[in-house]
């Protein structure tokens, strides 16, 4: 009788596994960005308007995600950490106050606080207003 062995190669077995491991590392990977991805798009919780945000001196990064992602403008403040984290970014927050629109990504929102792209106001004061015409003024504004 003729008896035939398998054909069997003795590092088919390292060989499936390490191209196993590498499908389930590139899917983890995957999966991953995808969830980066959709953590930092926009929330979809914020009025047309945006909201107003502010940062003032002293504020960690750690307290500026808590109180974005309490007021719906992030979708993960564990997110906006690591973003902070991996770009250094935690200590160049600037003081001010912020418009968060709709349509912004986590990303978006820390490059316009680290930048200090405020809010900006027009007021115009007339020549020769008296100081409490300007008071008014401020105060419509929305300044004082």
């Amino acid at each position: 009788m003729n008896k035939s062995r398998p054909n069997f190669f003795p590092g088919r077995i390292f060989f499936v596994s390490v191209g196993l491991l590498i499908i389930i590392a590139a899917a983890g990977v995957a999966s991953s960005l995808i969830l980066a991805s959709y953590l930092d798009g926009p929330t979809g919780n914020l009025d047309e308007e945006g909201v107003l945000f502010s940062v003032g001196q002293g504020d960690s990064g750690t307290s500026v995600a808590k109180r974005l992602y309490r007021n719906g403008a992030i979708r993960s403040e564990l997110l906006l950490r690591l973003m902070m984290k991996a770009k250094n970014m935690e200590r160049d927050l600037k003081v001010g106050e912020y418009r968060i629109l709709p349509a912004m990504r986590s990303s978006e929102i820390l490059d316009m606080i680290v930048e200090g792209r405020q809010m900006l106001i027009r007021l115009v004061i007339p020549e020769g207003s008296t100081v409490r015409a300007v008071a008014k003024a401020a105060e419509g504004a929305g300044i004082a």
